[in-house]
């Protein structure tokens, strides 16, 4: 999960050997600036950020933790007037990006994310095929293949194993199930990130959301996230 602050002094030997390393890749000049972006679930952020800052303060003169949202933005050069929806295993991270490093207003984080849908789509399958051999690997393999929102025109169908025997079953509808479980979060965040930006910038930002993590690529995402947000105007994802 990220969260330094419950591991031993053995890792956080090793992290601070990383960060040195790194440090003495770049430049040797005294103005170099280091930035780390943690990944830790939203309770324990701010502990695990305290710790991040006193290490990288120990090898860098200015040191900076952002989120994973900010880093695609700044990967990007969209650092204004953007929304960053990064969907990756544990959570959904959404950032209003306003030109400056965002603030706690400026983001949510989900706990629906690329781990949430395996499960749901397990439990969908067997739901509809109970003879199956089952697992979150397996439901992961057909997300992989198969996710997808909105339409889908063909149908999806993949090899199981049944009492050892491989048997092939259509996915179609819950794999459709699974992924748009994903979305009404999603879609009421986005909005309401959308709303906290001035009003004469909400049309620019809904021309700059971009989807990122494993998560986006999920078929069907952007047409679908367009249809949703249409009430606001025409949006870009």
């Amino acid at each position: 999960d990220g969260v330094l602050s419950e591991i031993s002094d053995r890792d956080i030997e090793v992290a601070r050997h990383l960060l040195t390393h790194v440090r003495s890749r770049r430049s040797r000049a005294p103005t170099t600036r280091f930035a780390r972006s943690s990944a830790c679930r939203p309770e324990r952020r701010e502990p695990t950020r305290a710790l991040l800052l006193k290490m990288a303060q120990e090898v860098v003169h200015t040191a900076l933790v952002v989120s994973e949202p900010f880093m695609v933005g700044y990967g990007l050069d969209k650092l204004n007037n953007t929304i960053i929806v990064d969907i990756g295993a544990g959570t959904t991270d959404i950032c209003a990006l306003k030109g400056t490093v965002p603030g706690p207003e400026d983001q949510v984080t989900l706990t629906k994310a690329g781990n949430y849908l395996d499960e749901r789509l397990q439990n969908a399958i067997l739901e509809r095929h109970p003879e199956l051999q089952m697992n979150t690997n397996v439901a992961c393999a057909v997300k992989e293949q198969f996710s997808f929102v909105g339409a889908r025109g063909e149908a999806a169908t993949f090899e199981f194993r049944a009492a050892g025997k491989p048997v092939r079953c259509d996915v179609t509808e819950s794999v459709k199930i699974a992924c748009e479980a994903l979305m009404p979060d999603i879609i009421e965040s986005i909005e309401i990130l959308l709303r906290s930006f001035q009003p004469e910038y909400q049309a620019t930002v809904l021309q700059n959301i971009v989807f990122a993590g494993g998560g986006s690529r999920i078929r069907g995402l952007a047409a679908y996230v367009k249809d949703k947000l249409r009430p606001f105007g025409n949006a870009d994802v």
